[in-house]
């Protein structure tokens, strides 16, 4: 019996032995998938935080971009209220124009224009007596305007208001007015 003992313990040890080998293997296996798995794992977490980081630059690059641009529109708005004012202040200065200054600039006006005799020269009532004590050759009349005066033929107006002449000089100076206001900005 102890050749039959030994067969069996023979092919127990041996069973034992394969079972040992399949264990090893398995596991073998096991920690290949295992690691692969892991790898994968982490080629997508870490693309998850590549992407998450180039979304949170993106992000902030446009925080940037519209903090300037509100920024820059704020400045714009100020710089476009600061302009405003000036020229709201040169209308009031005009409108609270001395005597002699108004007569001046009616004198100066009239001469550079061509007129045929048949105008009226429209003033405010405040300035009224002022104009006609001037001795001008143009029929003088009080017209409800605030500042400057109008020449009337007929149907016909040239408008010489300081608001209007204001409104005309900004327009056509507004950008020397911008770069004079806020020079190397313009």
């Amino acid at each position: 019996m102890s050749n039959l003992e030994n067969i069996t313990n023979k092919i127990l040890a041996e069973a034992r032995q394969q079972a040992a080998d399949m264990e090893a293997e398995a596991r073998k296996f096991s920690d290949q998938y295992l690691a692969k798995e892991q790898d994968k794992a982490q080629a997508r977490a870490d693309a998850l935080v590549d992407r998450a980081r180039i979304q949170a630059e993106h992000k902030r690059e446009m925080m940037v971009s519209n903090a300037k641009l509100k920024s820059r529109d704020q400045l714009l708005g100020a710089k476009q209220q600061v302009l405003h004012k000036t020229f709201e202040m040169a209308k009031t200065a005009l409108r609270q124009l001395d005597d002699t200054k108004y007569r001046d600039f009616l004198t100066n006006t009239l001469q550079g224009l061509k007129l045929k005799g048949t105008e009226k020269l429209l003033v405010p009532a405040d300035k009224l007596e002022l104009v006609r004590g001037m001795g001008l050759s143009i029929d003088t009349v009080e017209a409800e305007i605030d500042s400057g005066f109008q020449i009337q033929d007929g149907q016909t107006k040239m408008i010489f208001s300081f608001d209007d002449l204001i409104d005309e000089a900004r327009e056509s100076m507004e950008g020397e007015i911008i770069s004079k206001l806020f020079p190397g900005e313009a």
